[in-house]
């Protein structure tokens, strides 16, 4: 089951957060909503496990690791979806119907796990919160997998962009320490990882000409850094100010900077819950 103290501290920090935004009421109700969903752990078979995966760039979940009874996950997906329909957002109310077969629903969180899903063409307009909610379903086993052994030594030495455990992109990032060192928090399962500095985390770019960064005139402690090379962004809190990061909370008290963000033209690298609400906010603003 689902960590009790975790989703105790979580659920005290969405408290703050009301009283420190209150003008991010609805969105903190529907992050409630979600985090209140409780699941079971799914331990998969460690000879499938292949942290070796790791030395080659490729994260450590693929197909082998879904369970024959994916039941668990089909209602937990279904269960995720039933709350973004009674929120209304982008007519997600086809999806639980479109994915009742099993079979499809297989197919589909496969698909995620391995970034090749083809969504039908009469159906691409519930793309994002399919793909959202399916990614969510997968979390009994991503924690499965997390648990199965003590990290090791190749999971420290991962340098992607991207998750080492789920193969998600990240969401938000943090400065740390002393030596001011940068991790990167997966939009997914919350992984976090090392990541070389005054680097662009979608397109690579180094040349300092063309990586910048701003914040907010009252808030030096959170950060948007945006490449004018691929003209994507990433948010970035100061760790060494602010102590405790939940990322998708974190990630959600500074949607602000992302509205900012994508007015100048910079595009968010995820399509995750903070991606839904700005999906939202494009299209009733």
């Amino acid at each position: 089951m689902k960590n009790k103290e975790d989703s105790k501290k979580i659920a005290s920090a969405i408290k703050k957060a009301r009283g420190e935004h209150p003008e991010l009421t609805e969105a903190l109700d529907l992050l409630t909503k979600l985090t209140e969903i409780s699941f079971e752990e799914i331990s998969p078979n460690s000879e499938n496990i292949s942290w070796e995966k790791l030395d080659e760039g490729f994260p450590v979940i693929d197909k082998r690791l879904v369970p024959k009874d994916i039941s668990p996950l089909h209602k937990r997906f279904n269960e995720i979806v039933e709350i973004l329909i009674a929120e209304d957002k982008n007519g997600a109310s086809d999806i639980v119907a479109f994915f009742e077969k099993e079979k499809l629903f297989k197919k589909l969180i496969e698909g995620v796990l391995m970034g090749q899903y083809n969504f039908p063409k009469e159906f691409t307009h519930s793309k994002p919160i399919t793909l959202f909610a399916a990614g969510e379903a997968l979390l009994p086993i991503i924690d499965g997998i997390k648990k199965s052994d003590p990290p090791p030594k190749n999971l420290h030495l991962w340098e992607e962009s991207y998750c080492p455990i789920c193969g998600a992109m990240p969401n938000i990032s943090a400065i740390e320490g002393d030596e001011n060192r940068l991790f990167l928090y997966c939009s997914r399962c919350a992984q976090t990882w090392n990541f070389r500095r005054l680097v662009c985390t979608h397109c690579g770019e180094d040349d300092q000409q063309k990586l910048q960064y701003f914040h907010a005139e009252d808030n030096e402690i959170h950060r948007v850094y945006v490449c004018d090379t691929c003209k994507h962004y990433l948010k970035s809190v100061d760790k060494r100010e602010k102590t405790t990061v939940i990322p998708r909370l974190e990630d959600v008290a500074t949607i602000a900077l992302d509205i900012i963000a994508q007015r100048e033209g910079y595009k968010r690298e995820t399509i995750d819950f903070v991606g839904l609400i700005l999906m939202d906010y494009e299209t009733n603003k």
